[in-house]
């Protein structure tokens, strides 16, 4: 059997075992729909957007970020750019006000993607958008939606479905998104409707207005109900097609105009027209007879062509020539196909008995509207278009050898059975390509999910590992600091200070391991501050600079003048320069480093920061420049021997650099030494701070004769705190889970509280919770002590009530600070 008769087959087979079923189900789904729309209707006004626009300017988070997408969003799609531009702009500078990144890269990548689709000859910068959401899930809503706009529009018909059926998937729960799956249902319907998918068109426009009604978003009723009686014209569910007409004409009495009503006679004689009742299409037409005779516009036209159709089909002759001669006064662009006016012609001719010229005229309707055919599905369906057209000339050359005239009747109706039947064969292509892109989504989906599933799983490794690592971390470098304070020999210190090191070692490596999964899973963000970037390079200058000098190698700062204040996140800046400087030193074994700084602007309000280390030690060949980066790679083995690590630094700091805008490059040459320069975006704040003390510069001395209690199960971490507490003279309480602890704060009373998150009987975080309730001890501190180092734990320890959280291996600085923080107040439960 050949393709061709083997999609005819198919076309014959699938409406006889599904689409009964189908119909009905689409049947019920679009009266209920309409029930609810008659119900509840309403029209959208460029008043309702403005009042929802400015709420949304006043609130915050997540709403504030749909709500302006839904207000940009209408203007655009409505093709009114001024407003589009006044409401981006004034999104941009509310997100550059509270450094709000989410809502910041909304509006670029609407106004990218707004850019695109008015200017064809313009590209989107995807690399950009993905960029951008990059960790922010809404804007990859965003991101996806705008992605399958600029498919449906280029014909990507493969892209654009997948990208669809993901983004539909992802987004139809949560109420925030379901507008997003809503206008991604819109999309998908013009997707399916070019592919002559009419069923799917229908469908998708369906969910779409159902999950309109679902939130409560006011819509253009009449104009969403319009549409959608017109697909379910060309699915052929001529019962629901009638009924949203009818429902249509309700909703226009009492807000409709002449326009409104035109477009409801031309969707009753389209009706009528799929149907086969010329005569009914002249009913619906009569009440704009007026319109028809001076059609002006391609909807005029439209409904003109209608009423040429029947009056030929019914031999009105005189009154087809008059609609006739009107369709080829319209201008060009207006009238659309040719061989419908073949065709219209043909009808007339053989009304009044001239079938030779009606043939004539039905063979040039006929060519050319295979040839239309043909250009419009040629990259859908090419070899199907071919078989059938090669059997189509066969057929013509027959015919030409017949009596026309005789057999004329019988070739009309001929010509119209294969044009239906191409029209057939090229839909079920079409849906056919459909079906496989909805299964191959679907096939995606699961490997996401399975993807998913392992991510977690090793997220869950990667955090029990931390927690099981950190606990004896903590005894070995507690009991190390605790030892540094008591008078030692030389060589005992050395022993102690050898403990220290392993131990620090061996929680970076720990600490860089996290952080590489949180890059490769997307979850690490940044959090830009406010802060000083020449202040706290030269901090790190004098940490890093006793090391050098423990090494005989000096360290020189060359800071240029910067910015007092600048916005970066100084966390991850201070990561990065750390591990370039603690390279540097490692790796010099004579001469000296140098650190480096320099800002340049780049724009309004915002620079690119360089920061140099250099250093005058082994030096590296180009290719071992060239994979220095990647994770776990070092110079060769002899390095690795000599000098130890891991090889993480280095990928990390690249990782983090692109995070925050920028880049890590290398100089080197072998044997004279290495330039590694960090490079990251930072902006300039409006408006200078008001003068405060620097974190740095705050002293940390707690009050002295504190009475902590400490609630800790592992004695051996119990041990480790009341030697780091010994030096403050504090009156110590333990307890070995949150039960005791409860007990002893009925009767005693402390000024502090030292609780640790994970012990039997009763948790650290539900002992706090029961603190703050049940005991209505409100005032006194609680900090919370963790071997978890995820972000989540750090957060559940504040939802619950403490007023601050150290992470295990607790550094005796840290801890003495958060206490007198603590006790000034500068905490407060949350």
């Amino acid at each position: 059997m050949s393709p061709a008769l083997g999609f005819l087959a198919l076309a014959i087979i699938l409406p006889l075992t599904s689409g009964a079923a189908m119909a009905e189900s689409r049947v019920e789904r679009l009266q209920a729909l309409g029930d609810q729309i008659r119900a509840h209707h309403g029209r959208l006004s460029s008043a309702d957007i403005e009042t929802a626009g400015a709420a949304a300017m006043g609130s915050s988070g997540r709403k504030r970020f749909y709500g302006l997408w839904r207000t940009l969003s209408y203007y655009r799609d409505n093709a009114e750019h001024a407003d589009f531009e006044r409401w981006a702009a004034r999104t941009r500078a509310l997100a550059a006000r509270d450094h709000d990144q989410p809502l910041a890269a909304m509006v670029m990548v609407l106004s990218s993607s707004k850019t695109a689709t008015d200017a064809p000859g313009r590209k989107a910068d995807f690399a950009a958008w993905t960029r951008a959401a990059q960790g922010n899930a809404d804007v990859g809503h965003v991101v996806e939606l705008e992605r399958l706009r600029i498919a449906a529009a280029q014909d990507q018909w493969a892209a654009a479905t997948r990208t669809g059926a993901r983004l539909i998937d992802t987004t139809q729960e949560d109420p925030l998104t379901q507008p997003i799956a809503a206008e991604a249902h819109t999309l998908m319907s013009r997707v399916a409707a070019e592919l002559g998918d009419d069923g799917g068109a229908l469908d998708h426009l369906a969910d779409a207005a159902a999950l309109d009604r679902k939130i409560g978003s006011k819509t253009h009723d009449a104009e969403r109900v319009y549409n959608l009686a017109l697909l379910a014209v060309k699915a052929r569910e001529f019962a629901s097609a009638e009924m949203l007409w009818r429902l249509h004409g309700d909703l226009i009495t009492t807000s409709g105009g002449p326009r409104a009503w035109f477009f409801h006679a031309y969707l009753c004689a389209a009706i009528a027209d799929a149907q086969g009742e010329p005569r009914r299409v002249l009913d619906c037409l009569r009440p704009v007879t007026l319109a028809l005779d001076q059609a002006d516009d391609s909807w005029t036209v439209s409904a003109l062509r209608l009423r040429l159709k029947a009056r030929a089909r019914l031999g009105d002759v005189a009154d087809a020539r008059s609609d006739l001669a009107r369709m080829r006064a319209a201008p060009a662009a207006l009238r659309g196909e040719d061989e419908f006016e073949q065709l219209s012609s043909a009808y007339i001719l053989r009304a009044e008995g001239k079938s030779m010229a009606a043939f004539d005229a039905l063979e040039k309707s006929r060519q050319r509207t295979l040839e239309r055919l043909h250009d419009d599905h040629q990259r859908k369906v090419s070899d199907i278009t071919a078989a059938l057209r090669t059997a189509l000339d066969a057929e013509r050359v027959k015919g030409e050898r017949a009596e026309r005239e005789a057999h004329f009747q019988r070739r009309l109706s001929l010509a119209w059975g294969v044009v239906a039947a191409l029209l057939a064969i090229v839909t079920l292509g079409a849906a056919a390509f459909v079906l496989e892109q909805r299964r191959t989504a679907k096939a995606l989906a699961r490997a996401q999910a399975r993807a998913e599933a392992a991510s977690e799983a090793k997220s869950t490794f990667l955090a029990t590992m931390s927690h099981e690592l950190r606990t004896p971390l903590n005894g070995v470098l507690g009991l190390a600091q605790a030892l540094k304070l008591e008078p030692l020999e030389p060589g005992e210190r050395e022993q102690v200070d050898l403990i220290e090191d392993a131990g620090r070692n061996l929680l970076t490596l720990l600490n860089d391991v996290l952080d590489l999964s949180k890059i490769e899973a997307g979850k690490l963000q940044i959090a830009p501050l406010r802060a000083d970037l020449r202040r706290k390079c030269e901090r790190l200058g004098k940490i890093h600079g006793v090391l050098a000098a423990e090494k005989g190698i000096g360290l020189t700062l060359d800071i240029d003048d910067t910015p007092p204040s600048l916005i970066f996140d100084p966390v991850r800046v201070r990561q990065c320069v750390s591990n370039l400087l603690s390279n540097a030193i490692k790796f010099t074994e004579t001469g000296g480093v140098v650190l480096s700084v320099r800002c340049e602007p780049t724009g309004d309000h915002e620079m690119m920061a360089y920061i140099a280390v250099s250093d005058t030690g082994i030096g590296m060949s180009p290719e071992t420049c060239a994979r220095l980066f990647g994770a776990f790679e070092q110079a060769d083995a002899t390095t690795a021997r000599r000098f130890g690590g891991t090889g993480l630094g280095l990928n990390i700091t690249r990782r983090l650099a692109k995070l925050m805008g920028g880049d890590v490059t290398v100089e080197s040459r072998e044997g004279e030494g290495s330039t590694f320069t960090l490079s990251f975006r930072c902006q300039v704040p409006l408006a200078e701070p008001s003068s405060q003390p620097q974190m740095d510069d705050l002293s940390a001395s707690p009050p002295a004769r504190l009475k902590i209690l400490l609630v800790e199960d592992h004695p051996v971490n119990r041990k480790v705190i009341a030697l780091m507490l010994a030096p403050l003279g504090c009156a110590l309480i333990e307890a070995e889970n949150g039960q005791i602890a409860l007990d002893l704060l009925a009767t005693e009373p402390v000024d502090l509280i030292l609780m640790d998150v994970n012990m039997p009987v009763l948790g650290g975080l539900e002992a706090t919770r029961r603190v703050r309730s049940d005991l209505g001890l409100d005032e006194i501190p609680i900090i919370g002590l963790t071997a978890d180092a995820m972000d989540h734990q750090r957060q559940a320890c504040l939802d619950a009530g403490m007023n601050d959280v150290l992470t295990k291996p607790l550094e005796m600085t840290a801890l003495h600070s958060s206490i007198a923080q603590a006790m000034e107040g500068e905490g407060s439960p949350q």
